[in-house]
């Protein structure tokens, strides 16, 4: 993870590279399977992106809601789709940022990984 002089007040562009799928740590893939190209594509970059760019903590529930939304629009059950909301809705908030570099907002603290 890298922070960039002046960070806080130039925030990075989104990249479309940027873009990591889902972020679920390795560990945790026993739980959550691989996300195919479609779900990756239609809704997890959507959601990295939205995550990049921060806001209000409305935008972000309303960015976690349109995660939900769209996995289950893209193959996801809604227990596996609810599961992926409330791991975003928990280790997604700014407070974790030390722990998770998609925390919400960093790309408005500079952060590139």
């Amino acid at each position: 993870m890298i922070r960039l002089p002046g960070a806080w007040d130039q925030p990075l562009e989104w990249r479309p590279e940027d873009c990591d799928g889902c972020s679920v740590p390795s560990l945790l893939r026993f739980v959550f399977p691989v996300e195919n190209d479609r779900q990756i594509s239609n809704c997890c970059c959507p959601h990295d992106e939205a995550y990049h760019r921060g806001g209000s903590e409305k935008e972000r529930e309303r960015a976690d809601q349109l995660l939900y939304s769209c996995l289950v629009a893209n193959g996801f059950s809604t227990f596996r789709a609810w599961q992926y909301y409330r791991a975003v809705r928990t280790f997604g908030a700014e407070r974790w940022q030390l722990l998770n570099r998609k925390a919400w907002g960093y790309g408005r603290r500079g952060v590139r990984q």
